[in-house]
């Protein structure tokens, strides 16, 4: 299909992003997460509890920002920076940090059973502070313009004020482009802005009632993040990173179990058309004596160990010639 264009004797008056945007399609929720199944099953799995309480605090909140952040990129030329790379960065460490979850005992310096009563509770809260952590800084950095189905332009969409975009009428496109200059803002504590749009409000609740949880989850969004909520927020991204095509390095921390570094391959000894992968023990019918063959030395040996094939009393007369 064609893509639209700005149509119109006053075109030049749009704003640049308008003109030379990246023109992308709007799309309802389910068809920008039909790519993105596997992340999302792991978060089922990591998270533990019933299909029902997932649906409404775990689906739900993905559900939302797809919607709010739809195909937009997650960089301009780095990692996630094709199209719907931004959904795909965060479920990815969404699931990462919930996997890195499961070794670590929250809160910490707790007794055993109190950690065992607000496991869960401890996951929402890692995985909410995960799925909000990148919305705010990336939807910062960029310049959207709506369009309708004849890619006619209709306005600037700002997602932190103007709410999500499908739920605008007429609007069947939109344009994205990063910013030239970024500009200057307090980092992820943004991603807050959005804590209302995107979480469900027994969710949030649910964090807020615990004082030691509530202060961890705003911990990942301070001038200086810290607590353990934040780590695992943090782990989980650079896994993502580490794991997006075309990044060659193991996620952090460490490997992920059922990933194991990639052994390098040793190099093989050429074949001999004669004698591929003979020893002198084992000689080819029709080769010389074993008087008229080169004896092999110590160091004639391949990379990987084998002994060189010796030459055959015809091939040896033509180098002596």
């Amino acid at each position: 299909m064609a893509q639209p264009r700005p149509i119109g004797l006053f075109s030049f008056l749009l704003p640049p992003h308008a003109r030379d945007g990246q023109l992308l399609p709007v799309l309802e929720a389910r068809e920008i997460l039909a790519n993105n199944q596997s992340s999302i099953n792991s978060i089922w799995q990591s998270a533990g509890i019933p299909d029902s309480l997932f649906e409404s605090l775990y689906r739900h909140p993905i559900t939302r920002t797809a919607e709010l952040i739809q195909s937009c990129p997650a960089t301009p030329a780095g990692h996630h920076a094709w199209t719907g790379g931004l959904i795909a960065h965060i479920l990815s460490s969404c699931a990462f940090a919930l996997r890195f979850r499961k070794g670590m005992i929250l809160p910490t310096d707790s007794m055993a059973e109190q950690a065992s009563k607000k496991a869960d509770l401890y996951t929402y809260a890692v995985f909410a502070a995960t799925l909000l952590g990148e919305i705010g800084p990336v939807l910062d950095s960029l310049e959207i313009a709506l369009f309708d189905r004849r890619g006619r332009y209709l306005c600037e969409w700002d997602p932190l004020l103007d709410g999500t975009a499908p739920g605008r009428t007429r609007v069947r496109y939109m344009k994205v482009r990063f910013r030239p200059d970024p500009l200057d803002r307090p980092g992820r504590i943004t991603s807050l802005m959005h804590a209302g749009r995107v979480l469900p409000k027994e969710g949030f609740r649910w964090i807020r009632e615990d004082a030691e949880a509530y202060a961890a989850f705003l911990g990942a969004f301070s001038d200086v993040p810290n607590g353990p909520v934040h780590r695992l927020m943090t782990q989980g991204m650079q896994a993502s990173v580490a794991m997006a095509p075309g990044v060659r390095k193991d996620p952090s921390p460490g490997r992920q179990p059922g990933h194991p570094p990639a052994k390098r391959s040793r190099p093989e000894c050429p074949p001999s058309p004669r004698t591929s992968s003979r020893t002198r023990a084992n000689p080819v019918p029709g080769d010389p004596p074993a008087r008229d063959r080169e004896p092999v030395s110590r160091n004639d040996r391949c990379p990987n160990g084998d002994a060189v094939p010796p030459l055959t009393g015809r091939r040896r007369r033509r180098r002596r010639r």
